[in-house]
């Protein structure tokens, strides 16, 4: 599982992101700390959406990273230092508030 995917981004700042310059950057799968699916204008509980690692669900985080590579969704990306990880938002469907949140390990 070391294929790595190489994702060019542009960003956009929210007042909850701390400003990433537009890079490209490598994504390994072992580097996926967990995905978000569900609701997106709402906490992180778990709620309202579901949680999975990759040894839980390695499809689902491959059709994740797919996704965020194909260039097709709105996305945000915040860089939480606190955590030392990089969170990436793609927003799925707007009328139904829909998100995937990639939680990836920064290095």
């Amino acid at each position: 599982m070391n294929k790595e995917i190489t994702i060019d981004y542009d960003y956009e700042v929210s007042f909850l992101a701390t400003p990433i310059e537009p890079r490209k950057f490598r994504v390994k799968l072992e580097d996926v700390i967990q995905l978000y699916t569900g609701k997106g204008n709402v906490c992180r509980c778990g709620c309202a959406g579901d949680y999975v690692t990759l040894a839980e669900n390695p499809k689902r985080i491959k059709t994740a990273l797919k996704r965020l590579a194909s260039g097709n969704y709105k996305t945000t990306y915040i860089d939480n230092s606190v955590c030392n990880e990089l969170i990436v938002e793609m927003t799925i469907s707007e009328e139904t508030d829909r998100v995937w949140t990639l939680y990836v390990k920064k290095k």
